[in-house]
């Protein structure tokens, strides 16, 4: 039986994709800061799944949690980091809030670096697996709404890349995928103004599994997605401030 631990497993994409891995066999380890949501998630599931309260913003403790967890399970294949937070302000003469976009650093950059890490470190030990982390559409360009968030993922994204080519140049058995969703129905994103092609975030998960089975380097969630992805790389700036 195959290993996946989810690390933002309490919500959102990360609780919808820890119900198809083990609906499609795979032994499971939840994590998340909110651990007694977990409890009542993992009881849901078809077979028992491990489960560990990890706040990823406490990074001293990021590697630990994560071990305790592989112990758990015997071993780990596949690590999904869904973690993340946000800062919505669609008002952009709105004073900046720099202890929000803290918050949002510390998770999406700090937390999100501090997990990949002790997985990639894992993983380079243990023969190889597969590093999948959630970006997003918003971290191809900048956002008045939330510059945060959008610089974030954009970390997020070239430290996927990164860690992609390093496994290559070292001949390591490492897949890294980079799912980059537009917009799904989350807690997080929920009363957004201005929001299209909304998926659910089981359809987004589904979609998830699909990438991680054919170990796609990068995919858009969902994939007509793609289509925004090229238009929005190759906007210029002179357009892009009338959006």
């Amino acid at each position: 039986m195959k290993k996946a631990v989810i690390v933002g497993a309490s919500s959102g994409m990360g609780r919808a994709l820890a119900g198809i891995l083990a609906r499609e066999g795979w032994a499971v380890g939840l994590a998340a800061r909110r651990a007694p949501e977990l409890e009542i998630i993992a009881s849901e599931l078809p077979h028992a799944a491990a489960v560990r309260g990890m706040d990823v913003s406490d990074t001293a403790s990021v590697a630990e949690s994560l071990q305790s967890l592989i112990r758990a399970l015997g071993g780990m294949d596949l690590i999904v980091i869904a973690a993340g937070a946000d800062h919505f302000n669609p008002d952009p003469r709105a004073p900046l809030d720099p202890a929000a976009a803290q918050r949002v650093v510390d998770v999406n950059v700090s937390g999100f670096r501090a997990v990949a890490d002790a997985a990639y470190t894992y993983f380079a030990a243990n023969g190889g697996g597969h590093l999948c982390g959630i970006s997003s559409i918003a971290g191809l360009r900048g956002s008045a709404a939330h510059p945060a968030y959008s610089a974030s993922k954009a970390f997020v994204s070239n430290y996927l890349e990164s860690l992609r080519l390093k496994a290559v140049k070292s001949g390591l058995d490492i897949v890294v995928t980079d799912i980059r969703p537009g917009n799904v129905e989350t807690p997080m994103s929920a009363g957004q103004p201005g929001r299209f092609w909304i998926a659910s975030a089981q359809q987004a998960a589904e979609q998830i599994y699909a990438a991680i089975i054919r170990k796609k380097r990068t995919a858009y969630i969902t994939r007509r997605w793609a289509v925004i992805a090229a238009l929005l790389r190759a906007l210029p700036f002179s357009l892009l401030k009338k959006l």
